[in-house]
C-alpha cells in the first residue's frame, strides 16, 4: 500500500458481511508484485456511493477499476462511475469481471464515462494498463486483454500462468464459530458447456481469443484454456499453511466450480497428496467448503474428501429430468446426484443443491416432475429456483431469436410458452421472496448446518448428535412446506386464480415459515453456546441474498433507465445461488389437481394483524413478560411462543424443541393457560403475528449431552473393538440409575459398567427425570 494520496490504482467492489472479494484480492496481489500501489474500497449499497466517490476524488489515482461480477450487482458500480465524472474525477475508469467481459460492447456503447473493459482474468491487463497510465502512454491498444471503443486490441495473455501462482491479499477476515475463515481457489475455469451458464460462455470466448493470438488447439487444451487450469497441491497447501499458522484460519471456502480432477483415480490421488502436504506443514484441524459437480463425485472421493476436512458443499444437481439435462447441455444423471447426497449425509457433511423448477421451456408436466423430484430427495437439502438468462450465453441467444427476452443485460427476463407456467412462475417468485424471504429457509438451514459440522470437526469431543437431528427435522418441515405451497400454486395457476388466492397462500406460507426459521436460529445459538463462544452467527447466505433494487433510484445513471434496450416487466430477482439444505418429505408430491390446502400449511385466516399501532418498545416489553411466564413454569425446554399465526392449535401456539413429548405437551398446556390468564386482551392483541423465543440454559438437550459426555470422556474412546450402546435410566430425582446395554440381549463389560457408575455418581439431571438416555455409537469403543 502506498502512503495517503499516493496510489496507482483504486479497485472498487462488493464485500458483504461474512464474505470476501477474492477477485479483487488477486488483483491487489498482482499490483503488489508489480510494485504498484493499490487499495480496495468497498461498495455494498447505495449509502456507500458518496463516501467512495469522495475518497477517490481525494486520493485522485490515475486508474479506478470497478468490479462487475454479474448484472444484478452492476447498478452500484455504474452509478459510481456516473457520480465520479459528475464530481470531477478525470482519471481512467475501467471495468472488469465476468459480466463486464460478456457485456463489454453494451457497456462501452451506453456509458460514456467508461474508458475500457478488462477481459477475462484481470491480473495481467490491469497491471499493463496501470503501467501505461503511469508512464504517460497514449495508446492502450498494446495492453493485452483490454477493450476500448477502438475494439478488443491485443489478444489476452491466455497462456500466462502467473495469476495462478499468486496468493491473494486478504483484508479483515470473516469469522465462523469465532475462528477466522477465508475464500480460496484451487482452479480456474470449467469444462462444462451448459447453455444457461455465463462461465461456460467465458471459457468458450477465451479459447477463441487464444486462437486469435495464434495458438493452436493442442497448446490451448494443454494449458487448460477453455477448460480448467489447476494450481499445484503444493501451492494450495503453502497458502493454507500460511493462513492456518499466521492468521489462525480454520475454515477455507473454495469458490471453484469443481476443484477436483474429473477421473476418480486422479481425484483420489490429489486428495491423498493434499492431506499429506498439509500434515507435513504442521496444519491441524480445519474445515473445507466448496462446490462439487454431482456427476463427477463417487463415494470413495467423498469419503476421502471428508477425511481431509470437507464440512460443507454445494452440489450441482440443477435439473430434474434427463430431457432437461439434454436440452440445456448439462451432464450427469439425477440418480448420481441423489447417491452423492446420501453419501454426504452419512459422512456428516452439510450439503445442499438447487433444482431449477422453472425455466424458459417449462411445461405443467415438467413442473410436476420437478415437484416429484423435490419429494424424492428425502432428507436432503434442496432449493427450488428459476433459471436465469445471462448476457451472451447460448440460452440468451436462443431465447432472443424466439423473441421472448425482456429486460436488458443488467437483468433479463423471459416470456413463457405455456400460459399455466407463466401464471405459476409469477406465484413461484412471490412465494420465494414474499413468503420465504431473500434469506430463505434453505439458506438458514445451510448456514446452521455449517455451524454444526464445523464445530464437530474443530471440537470432536463435543456432543452434537441432537443438533443434527433437529437440523434434519427443520429441513423436512421446510421442504414439506415448500412442496405444499408450490403444488397449491400450480393448482391455482391451472384454475387461473392468481390474485387473492395467491396472496392468501403467501400469507399462510409466511406464517408457517416463522417457527422453522426460529428453530434454525436456535440451533446456531446452541452450537455457539456449547463451544463457549460468544461470537455472532456466521451467515454468508444472508448477505448473499440481496434482491436487485431499481437502478433509477440512485438518480445517477439515466442511461440505465433509457436507451435502446426494451425493458419488459421486471423478472424475478437473480438470487439463484446454490443454497442451503432443506429436506422434502418422502413420498410422491401431492397431486396438483388436489384443491384442498395441504396439511403442512396453516389454514387461511381473514383476521388482520392487530399489532399495528402497538409500538416495538411495547412489544419488546410484552415479550419479556411472556418469557418470564414461560420460564416460571418450565426451565428445561427451549420454546417458541407464537401469537395469532392461524395454527390449528389456537391463537397461542407453542413449539418445544427437545425432550419428552409427553412432558412438553403437559407443560405447553400449562403455559398456554398461564398466558391467557396473565396477559390482558390488549396485550395479546399487541403480540398478534409475533413470536417469542425462550431459550433455556441447562435444558433437556444440554443435560443429556452432559450426562453422555461425562462418561464418554472418562470411560470410552472411539477405537478398538466394538461395544454395545449404553442406556442410562434417570429416576424421578434426576439421578442416573440402572445403567445397562441398550440391547437387552447384550451386556456391558464389568469395567465399562463400573466406570460409568463412578463417573455419574453424585450428579443430578433434573430435566431428564423419568427418561432413558441412550448413547448410540456406530463407532468401535473400548475401555481407556
Amino acid at each position: 500500500m502506498g502512503q495517503d494520496g499516493e496510489l496507482d490504482i483504486v479497485l472498487v467492489g462488493r464485500q458483504l458481511v461474512d464474505n470476501e472479494n477474492l477477485g479483487i484480492g488477486y488483483l491487489l496481489a498482482a499490483a503488489r508484485q508489480a510494485e504498484l500501489r493499490a487499495e480496495m474500497l468497498i461498495l455494498n449499497g447505495w449509502a456507500d456511493l458518496n463516501r467512495v466517490a469522495s475518497e477517490i476524488n481525494r486520493r485522485n489515482p490515475p486508474l479506478v477499476g470497478l468490479a462487475f461480477p454479474d448484472g444484478g450487482s452492476a447498478p452500484l458500480p455504474l452509478s459510481l462511475g456516473e457520480l465520479l465524472r459528475a464530481t470531477g474525477y478525470g482519471g481512467h475508469i475501467t471495468a472488469g469481471g465476468p459480466f463486464a467481459t460478456l457485456a463489454r460492447g453494451w457497456l462501452l456503447d451506453r456509458y460514456g464515462w467508461l474508458d475500457s473493459v478488462v477481459r477475462y482474468a484481470g491480473e495481467v491487463p490491469l497491471v499493463g494498463l496501470a503501467r501505461c497510465l503511469r508512464d504517460g502512454t497514449t495508446s492502450l491498444t498494446t495492453v493485452p486483454g483490454l477493450t476500448t471503443r477502438q475494439g478488443d486490441g491485443t489478444a489476452a495473455a491466455v497462456l500466462d500462468p502467473s495469476p495462478l501462482e499468486l496468493f491473494p491479499e486478504h483484508g479483515e477476515l470473516p469469522e465462523v464459530l469465532g475462528q477466522p475463515m477465508v475464500h480460496a481457489v484451487a482452479t480456474r475455469g470449467c469444462r462444462g458447456r451448459c447453455a444457461y451458464c455465463g462461465p461456460a460462455t467465458l471459457q468458450q470466448q477465451e479459447r477463441e481469443e487464444g486462437r486469435r493470438a495464434g495458438h493452436d488447439r493442442m497448446t490451448l487444451t494443454g494449458a487448460g484454456v477453455g477448460g480448467q487450469r489447476r494450481r499445484s497441491v503444493q501451492s494450495i497447501c503453502d497458502e493454507m499453511a500460511q493462513l492456518w499458522h499466521e492468521s489462525g484460519v480454520r475454515y477455507f471456502y473454495f469458490v471453484d466450480e469443481h476443484l477436483l480432477p474429473r477421473r476418480q483415480d486422479a481425484a483420489l490421488a490429489m486428495l491423498g497428496a493434499w492431506q499429506q502436504e498439509l500434515k507435513r506443514r504442521g496444519v491441524g484441524a480445519l474445515g473445507i467448503g466448496c462446490m462439487l459437480r454431482s456427476d463427477l463425485v463417487t463415494p470413495p472421493i467423498l469419503e476421502s474428501f471428508a477425511e481431509l476436512g470437507l464440512v460443507r458443499t454445494f452440489l450441482g444437481v440443477e435439473l430434474a429430468t434427463a430431457d432437461e439435462h439434454r436440452q440445456f447441455g448439462r451432464g450427469g444423471r439425477l440418480d448420481r446426484g441423489l447417491n452423492a447426497l446420501d453419501t454426504l449425509q452419512q459422512l456428516g457433511v452439510a450439503a445442499s443443491c438447487n433444482l431449477m423448477l422453472v425455466h424458459p421451456y417449462s411445461t405443467t408436466r415438467s413442473v410436476i416432475a420437478g415437484l416429484e423430484t423435490l419429494s424424492a430427495m428425502g432428507a436432503h437439502g434442496v432449493e427450488a429456483t428459476q433459471m436465469q438468462i445471462y448476457h451472451g450465453t447460448k440460452l440468451h441467444e436462443q431465447i432472443a431469436r424466439e423473441g421472448r427476452v425482456t429486460g436488458n443485460p443488467l437483468q433479463y427476463g423471459y416470456r413463457f410458452l405455456d400460459p399455466v407456467v407463466e401464471r405459476f412462475a409469477a406465484a413461484f417468485t412471490r412465494l420465494r421472496f414474499d413468503a420465504f424471504g431473500d434469506y430463505s429457509l434453505t439458506c438458514r438451514h445451510h448456514d446452521a448446518a455449517l455451524a454444526v459440522t464445523l464445530a464437530k470437526r474443530l471440537h470432536p469431543d463435543l456432543p452434537l448428535t441432537d443438533l443434527a437431528a433437529r437440523l434434519k427435522a427443520a429441513s423436512a418441515a421446510s421442504n414439506q412446506l415448500r412442496i405444499a405451497c408450490y403444488t397449491e400454486a400450480l393448482t391455482l395457476a391451472e384454475q387461473e386464480r392468481n390474485g387473492d388466492a395467491i396472496t392468501q397462500l403467501i400469507d399462510r406460507a409466511h406464517q408457517a415459515t416463522a417457527p422453522i426459521a426460529a428453530d434454525l436460529t436456535a440451533i446456531t445459538s446452541d452450537v455457539l453456546h456449547r463451544i463457549a463462544q460468544p461470537a455472532r452467527p456466521f451467515a454468508p447466505m444472508r448477505s448473499a441474498a440481496v434482491g436487485l433494487l431499481g437502478f433509477c433510484l440512485a438518480g445517477a445513471s439515466l442511461a440505465a433507465c433509457q436507451g435502446p434496450s426494451p425493458v419488459g416487466p421486471p423478472p424475478p430477482a437473480s438470487v439463484d445461488l446454490a443454497t442451503a439444505p432443506s429436506t422434502p418429505a418422502p413420498g410422491p408430491a401431492p397431486s396438483p389437481a388436489d384443491t384442498n390446502p395441504p396439511a403442512a400449511l396453516p389454514a387461511s385466516t381473514s383476521q388482520p394483524s392487530s399489532s399495528v399501532g402497538c409500538s416495538e418498545a411495547r412489544q419488546d416489553e410484552l415479550k419479556q413478560k411472556v418469557a418470564t411466564i414461560v420460564a416460571g413454569i418450565d426451565t428445561c425446554a427451549t420454546r417458541t411462543v407464537l401469537f395469532g399465526w392461524g395454527f390449528k392449535d389456537g391463537p397461542i401456539s407453542i413449539r418445544s424443541r427437545e425432550g419428552s413429548e409427553q412432558r412438553n405437551a403437559a407443560n405447553d398446556e400449562r403455559i398456554k393457560k398461564a398466558l391467557q390468564q396473565q396477559l390482558t386482551q390488549e396485550e395479546r392483541q399487541c403480540l398478534i403475528e409475533q413470536s417469542v423465543f425462550v431459550p433455556r440454559e441447562g435444558t433437556q438437550t444440554a443435560q443429556r449431552d452432559k450426562l453422555l459426555h461425562t462418561f464418554e470422556k472418562s470411560c470410552i474412546r472411539r477405537a478398538g473393538s466394538h461395544g454395545p450402546a449404553v442406556l442410562v435410566e434417570v429416576d424421578r430425582h434426576g439421578k442416573a440409575v440402572n445403567i445397562r446395554a441398550a440391547d437387552r440381549n447384550k451386556r456391558l463389560s464389568p469395567p465399562v459398567h463400573a466406570c460409568i457408575v463412578r463417573a455419574l455418581k453424585g450428579l443430578t439431571f433434573p430435566c431428564l427425570t423419568g427418561e432413558e438416555v441412550t448413547r448410540w455409537d456406530p463407532h468401535p469403543v473400548i475401555m481407556e
